[in-house]
């Protein structure tokens, strides 16, 4: 998709390079690598949407780190708090001091930088604790009760909508779970889930063709139709990507793993050697 972005809209000036000419060889090097989300200027300059995932990756790298520090609800919930003061600090410290000249663009970039998104992956390490113990909302103690209600607090009077956003994300994602109501949970919105991933590379190619349409209806019939119109499209342009690049590209990744993981045989074999 990296490619394809290049040759559609080229290397050239956009709001996301800020005061640089074009897209660099190092540019595209770190998005290839996922290190984008390190460089103001680099974070979202290619496809427009790629900041998450050079966040994502980002956070993948502590998940081991994390895996050993948080075991229950209470330390997840004062992961979330730790979480959400320190970016709070960091992006009131670096709004002051950019690093760039650029404010429109530092200001977007204090945004999707990791250290903003932390608290929100937060979230998801607390619910996924409360789904794993079985009495649920029940696991959660007063002190996790009270750290969670002065993290929303803070975050309401620190203007921290992200957070606000992730934490309403989570109380949906839990009713989904529980409730399951078919109108949501069906074949219909699971296929559309299995093609999200390619949606999310490609809706922004659809975008730039569907916005050069005119249509003639009232503003509100017209913004409808775009959307019914970009839905479709690029429902059927991430269906060939998912069968053809994404598919293919994770049954490769899992080949290359099964070989990378030792087997039962070589793992008893290298024990009882060093025995």
């Amino acid at each position: 998709m990296l490619g394809i972005y290049l040759i559609v809209n080229g290397t050239g000036p956009r709001f996301w390079l800020g005061d640089q000419e074009r897209v660099t060889v190092a540019n595209i090097v770190a998005h290839v690598l996922f290190l984008n989300g390190l460089n103001p200027y680099w974070i979202n300059s290619i496809i427009g949407v790629e900041w998450s995932i050079a966040v994502e990756c980002m956070f993948y790298l502590f998940v081991p780190l994390l895996f050993k520090l948080i075991r229950s609800v209470r330390h997840a919930a004062w992961f979330v708090m730790i979480m959400l003061v320190l970016s709070f600090g960091l992006n009131t410290w670096f709004a002051q001091h950019p690093w760039i000249s650029d404010h429109s663009l530092w200001g977007h970039y204090l945004y999707l930088w990791f250290p903003n998104q932390l608290p929100v992956f937060g979230l998801g390490i607390l619910l996924f604790f409360i789904w794993k113990n079985e009495r649920h909302w029940k696991s959660i103690d007063r002190v996790s009760w009270g750290l969670l209600l002065v993290s929303v607090l803070f975050a309401f009077f620190a203007g921290m909508t992200d957070y606000l956003i992730g934490a309403g994300l989570l109380l949906g994602a839990y009713a989904l779970y529980h409730w399951q109501p078919m109108w949501l949970l069906n074949r219909v919105w699971s296929w559309i889930g299995r093609l999200s991933y390619s949606m999310y590379l490609t809706h922004m190619l659809v975008l730039g063709l569907i916005s050069q349409v005119k249509f003639p209806f009232a503003p509100t019939i017209n913004l409808i139709m775009m959307f019914m119109i970009t839905l479709l499209l690029t429902t059927g342009l991430s269906w060939l990507t998912y069968t053809w690049i994404e598919q293919p590209g994770i049954r490769w990744g899992k080949r290359l793993i099964s070989r990378m993981r030792p087997t039962r045989g070589q793992g008893e074999s290298v024990k009882g050697s060093v025995a």
